[in-house]
């Protein structure tokens, strides 16, 4: 209703007719309640739910609620595009029917911890599709009154990365420890993180008494001899080719080498190899 001043007010009527003995009716008897301040609030309920909806339909996350039965409650397009199956194939459906046998794998056995227990957790997973194909995906799941509310990353290509870098590494260990060269490796202090067969021959000391160690700490060389190292490395972008010079090894006798040195970047660390 608008009131004189313009105000628009919502309101509640309710009214029952009234009847003489004769069945006539005589009179009308209600009442009028001012419902705006709670209509207000169910409209601000509203769209809040609304936003709060479509903040998830757009999340790149994907986001998914389960019930205590096991029953899609709610998935958001991200975990549609993840799961390769359509919404409708989902929703109202366990996770049983939209995936049968998951209830044997130890994703499953997670989530009905979780349930259970009321408890949260946080750990990747690997998830293999019909056609043989996987995912890697890292799931944070926490306990809602509805059931469980799954929120998934796809950590896909960052697996792979590190699964290509770990190979990278193997192959790496192997030509290093295969090399007839001696073939040390330090960090940017100096510090010796491995060395081959080659450099214990070379050196006459063994691999456990050089990691960890300084060369110039064990006497191989001189600070002196260091310095000018890295002075030639500096002037040569990184890179030393074949540099004459002395060093000694454990029983302290006097070699003659020719040292290379270059800076290679493993992980996020640069070594002198």
């Amino acid at each position: 209703i608008v009131l004189p001043n313009g105000a628009v007010r919502t309101v509640w009527a309710e009214g029952r007719l009234m009847h003489d003995e004769s069945g006539e009716p005589v009179a009308l008897v209600g009442y009028v309640q001012d419902i705006t301040k709670r209509k207000a609030a169910e409209q601000a309920l509203h769209d809040s739910e609304e936003r709060y909806h479509l903040a998830l339909e757009n999340m790149l996350e994907g986001c998914q609620i389960i019930g205590f039965d096991w029953r899609y409650l709610y998935v958001n397009a991200s975990v549609v595009a993840s799961s390769r199956r359509r919404q409708e194939e989902m929703l109202g459906r366990t996770m049983m029917e939209v995936f049968p046998g998951i209830e044997g794998i130890e994703l499953f056995a997670v989530l009905h911890r979780c349930m259970v227990e009321r408890t949260a957790e946080l750990f990747e997973n690997k998830f293999v599709y019909d056609d043989g194909s996987s995912a890697w995906f890292n799931l944070s799941v926490q306990p809602v009154p509805e059931g469980l509310f799954i929120l998934s990353v796809d950590i896909t290509e960052r697996k792979q990365a590190e699964e290509a870098l770990r190979q990278s590494e193997a192959r790496f260990s192997t030509a290093f420890q295969l090399s007839p060269a001696a073939l040390s490796l330090t960090r940017a202090d100096g510090r010796i993180v491995d060395v081959n067969t080659g450099y214990e021959r070379l050196s006459g000391y063994t691999r456990e008494e050089l990691i960890g160690r300084d060369a110039t700490e064990v006497g191989i060389f001189t600070m002196a001899q260091r310095h000018d190292l890295r002075q030639r490395m500096m002037e040569q972008g990184g890179i030393l080719n074949e540099a004459e010079m002395m060093i000694y090894n454990k029983s302290g006798e006097l070699r003659h080498v020719l040292y290379s040195v270059k800076s290679i970047e493993i992980g996020d660390e640069i070594f002198a190899l």
